[in-house]
């Protein structure tokens, strides 16, 4: 891929690595990513081979949010709809897709950069990221569903006051609110946000997709749903060739090859 496009896609064994290629604008959300990033993530989730999605930016910023260049505009709110819902349609695929997803903030999160790192199953940040909603201060509400994401990393109390004073939240902070999984020094974030893709790639599946589900559904429904939920995603990964596989390993002593059988 050129090195010039909008994302860069690489791929190391079962990791698909993507990386917001606008370092210049710092990452934004401009239209030429925007309308990359839908088939790059459907390429991801559609190929059997990539288990993990690792997503970081290039430079020394994650994504500063929106293209606020293209805020102002007069422009019929059916329109501004139609946008939003665009963002939310690859958003979903993030939150909900049946493979795990690492994000590597390697920086500033900021609006709609705020929302893209939050839509991680493990998110790993570097000591110089932060974090901050942005919405507020050009007069919008939070999109790319943070208002679902942060508030299930932080508890309702804590997101009011984030999304609300358009607080600015450092990395270290950020780590003990549970709003990231980790923070690392800036120079071995890349390397430790690779680790984990590759531990993730060599998971069971579909375990670690069913595993995700259940984990959204646990908030989202009632206790007898969520049973049902449970017994029958269980039973659908205990049917699995990785769970033979596993199984298998244990008794032989060695180390499981996931994804190796058919």
């Amino acid at each position: 891929m050129s090195s010039d496009a909008p994302l860069l896609v690489s791929h190391e064994g079962g990791v698909t690595v993507l990386q917001l290629n606008r370092p210049a604008q710092r990452n934004a959300l401009v239209q030429e990513i925007k309308t990359a990033l839908p088939g790059a993530l459907d390429a991801f989730f559609n190929d059997p081979a990539q288990r993990c999605l690792l997503v970081a930016g290039v430079g020394d910023c994650f994504c500063a949010g929106g293209d606020v260049s293209s805020f102002g505009q007069k422009v019929p709110p059916d329109v501004n709809q139609r946008r939003i819902e665009s963002t939310q349609n690859w958003a979903r695929k993030l939150l909900t897709g049946a493979k795990p997803v690492v994000m590597a903030v390697n920086g500033p999160a900021v609006g709609a950069g705020f929302g893209l790192s939050m839509l991680g199953d493990i998110i790993i940040a570097s000591q110089r990221a932060f974090f901050q909603p942005g919405f507020a201060g050009v007069g919008m509400c939070p999109d790319g569903l943070l208002g679902i994401t942060l508030q299930r990393a932080v508890g309702a109390p804590r997101a009011r006051e984030i999304l609300l004073t358009n607080r600015k939240v450092a990395a270290e902070e950020a780590a003990r609110l549970g709003l990231v999984s980790r923070v690392v020094a800036d120079d071995a974030l890349f390397d430790e946000a690779m680790n984990t893709a590759r531990l993730l790639a060599e998971a069971p599946q579909p375990a670690t997709g069913l595993t995700k589900t259940l984990l959204r559904a646990a908030t989202d429904v009632d206790l007898d749903g969520y049973c049902k939920m449970e017994a029958a995603f269980q039973a659908i990964a205990m049917g699995s060739d990785d769970h033979a596989e596993g199984v298998a390993a244990f008794f032989e002593k060695r180390r499981p090859l996931f994804g190796k059988t058919s």
